[in-house]
């Protein structure tokens, strides 16, 4: 793998130039259990015609599906957001941001569930087992594309939904890492986006 001072300074995979069916060339689907990833074509896309999309139409498994982009990000001060769409009914099923994975037991995470309480959720997973870093309940309409987007300042962390701030916790576990996308169920995300902060 390569660090982060490969890229540029700002990165965006939109997927508008990977043949549905497919998975983007420069990341890796973790473990078997959860809902498999594609690329496909759809009108919804934020940035058309494609989307990265996880499971199958109004189905909710307890395994995640887990992809991470095949280069980790250092010790660097960084931005990651993501746009995404829940397409699902089941209150089971979450989507969120990775950073700083080591595997696809142990890493950070930002999670959103469409439905109940402390359905916001910064949590530190490690051999599997998540420990919730800071939780809040904001309601919002699933049916609608939503932006998740978290900002790594050392071991801060701090958390938006739709450019609101929302979660703010600080954890000391993990360093460096991989960085990418999680979900539960059926779900549509678009312009993953990592940008480097001076």
């Amino acid at each position: 793998s390569t660090c982060f001072a490969d890229f540029t300074e700002q990165h965006v995979w939109t997927f508008d130039d990977v043949p549905p069916g497919k998975l983007p060339p420069d990341f890796s689907e973790l473990g078997n259990r959860g809902p498999h990833w594609a690329v496909i074509g759809t009108e919804k896309a934020v940035s058309r015609p494609n989307v990265l999309a996880t499971g199958k139409p109004y189905r909710a498994t307890r395994h995640p599906a887990i992809m991470l982009v095949n280069q980790r990000t250092g010790e660097d001060d960084f931005e990651l957001a993501v746009s995404f769409l829940t397409a699902t009914n089941k209150a089971g099923a979450t989507s969120g941001l990775i950073w700083r994975a080591q595997d696809e037991r142990n890493y950070y995470l930002f999670q959103v569930s469409p439905l109940g309480q402390n359905n916001l959720a910064l949590y530190q997973v490690v051999n599997g087992v998540g420990n919730q870093l800071d939780v809040a309940t904001r309601p919002f309409d699933q049916s609608e594309w939503h932006t998740l987007w978290v900002v790594v300042l050392g071991d801060r962390f701090v958390a938006t939904l739709d450019g609101r701030p929302v979660l703010d916790a600080r954890d000391p576990e993990f360093r460096n890492g991989r960085f990418g996308l999680w979900s539960s169920g059926f779900t549509y995300f678009d312009n993953l986006n990592l940008k480097r902060l001076k």
